[in-house]
């Protein structure tokens, strides 16, 4: 990828659509990582794959282009920090925390400048030092821990901006792909880098991003009839998010005496009015259990496909399980791998934890113990609950990896005290056959 003369100073074009989609994959994998508390080993696993996969990409000559970029503040402050965070795939980049912490900062700061600038959610400023880590990662705090292991629940629609050189990005509903047009944009026109929101369509947005915030108690006093309060009237002045927000309080009683009847009114209009993936999946999952409609795994399956097809993750696997289960369709393995691939690629937990299941099984794809072991390992780094177990089970007995029961124990102590059963019995077992193991060691 490297221009003849080795000059790096210079990124001829070949350079820039690189740095491009690595930028574009690099906050693909941020939003969609559920376990923050292990967000750096995901990326750092995910970064070594990354340039596994490119030929001639030595990392320490990518950063040397990201910093000579015209746009290494605007676009690549983040990613450059990460990289002096991390030794980047065993590369000779100088770790240095300080240098990291400069770079993750001026992506802070201009993220609060820009929020004044448009005047969204001023009055919510965040400390710094919660702050330090990524300004993407620690904004896109959504609560899903009553939701951790569950893969067949309602969502919520939240619409969070981020600003690239101005340019406002919607980064909570899978429309990464913006920053493509973006690009595209930008090289035809410096100046025209601003996305046509309306003052209207905005305010809809900060009224919806104002119920969310209110539900969760994210810089307000959690107030769940405020919440409601705010979705309907951003609802009902058309935003979709807010409309399938609003189905999701009727449907769970959210500040709102709880209607499911309503609820599918509202996901219907979000579906049905645009594309809003979280409606499209919330209909599929209410027609799938018969959640104020009756039952019909046709018209689930249709509902998890419209979704999927836009690249909603949770859509994905629901997907892959239809074709698996026979839900809706006839039993077909093979698209259910295809579907469990797309969406496990798209960072969704259960989908990694079910393609392992797959290639452990040799379920629609020839039988891999190791390729099984290395799905298991992603979602149990998301902290899905059944992979952690599985993934102690693979180091137990030696499946797609070294026997290394030290590890083992470790995940089966770890998933045992999330409440796994077969995982508290597994370590009774470790107790009685290996007394000179080690229990206690943390």
């Amino acid at each position: 990828m490297y221009s003849n003369n080795n000059d790096i100073s210079k990124i001829d074009e070949e350079e820039e659509i690189f740095l491009r989609e690595l930028l574009k994959e690099f906050y693909h994998q941020l939003i969609t990582i559920n376990n923050y508390s292990n967000y750096e080993n995901i990326l750092k696993d995910w970064m070594k794959e990354f340039f596994d996969n490119q030929e001639n990409k030595n990392p320490e000559i990518v950063l040397k282009l990201m910093e000579n970029h015209k746009e290494n503040k605007n676009w690549f402050s983040s990613l450059i920090g990460f990289f002096y965070e991390y030794d980047i795939n065993d590369s000779n980049i100088y770790i240095n925390k300080n240098k990291s912490l400069e770079l993750y900062m001026i992506s802070i700061n201009n993220n609060k400048n820009n929020n004044n600038k448009d005047n969204i959610n001023n009055d919510e400023e965040e400390e710094e030092d919660e702050n330090k880590t990524n300004i993407i990662l620690n904004k896109r705090k959504l609560i899903s821990k009553e939701f951790n292991n569950l893969e067949n629940v309602q969502v919520m629609s939240h619409n969070q901006y981020e600003n690239f050189n101005g340019l406002k990005i919607c980064i909570c509903n899978d429309e990464i792909n913006t920053i493509e047009k973006y690009f595209e944009s930008f090289d035809k026109s410096s100046n025209n880098n601003q996305i046509d929101l309306t003052k209207e369509k905005e305010k809809l947005v900060e009224l919806n991003n104002l119920g969310f915030c209110y539900q969760y108690g994210m810089g307000k006093v959690k107030d769940d009839f405020k919440a409601f309060e705010f979705y309907l009237q951003s609802a009902e002045g058309g935003n979709l998010g807010a409309q399938n927000n609003l189905g999701y309080c009727y449907q769970n009683g959210i500040g709102i005496i709880k209607d499911e009847k309503k609820a599918i009114e509202w996901y219907l209009k979000a579906a049905n009015g645009g594309i809003n993936l979280e409606a499209q999946f919330n209909l599929g999952i209410c027609y799938q259990y018969g959640i104020g409609v009756d039952e019909d795994s046709k018209k689930a399956f249709i509902w998890y496909y419209k979704s999927a097809k836009e690249e909603y993750s949770p859509a994905q696997n629901m997907l892959g399980n239809c074709y698996q289960d026979e839900i809706g369709t006839e039993n077909d393995l093979e698209k259910a791998v295809y579907w469990y691939k797309k969406a496990a690629e798209n960072g969704n937990k259960f989908a990694q934890y079910n393609l392992g299941n797959c290639y452990d099984d040799g379920e629609g794809v020839e039988k891999d113990e190791i390729k099984a072991f290395k799905y298991y390992k992603k979602s149990a780094y998301q902290g899905y609950l059944n992979a952690q177990f599985l993934l102690g089970l693979c180091y137990h007995k030696g499946i797609g990896t070294e026997i290394n029961k030290t590890r083992a124990i470790k995940l089966y102590k770890m998933a045992a005290k999330r409440g796994h059963q077969i995982a508290k019995l597994t370590l009774e077992y470790f107790k009685y056959l290996d007394k000179d193991l080690d229990f206690n060691k943390k």
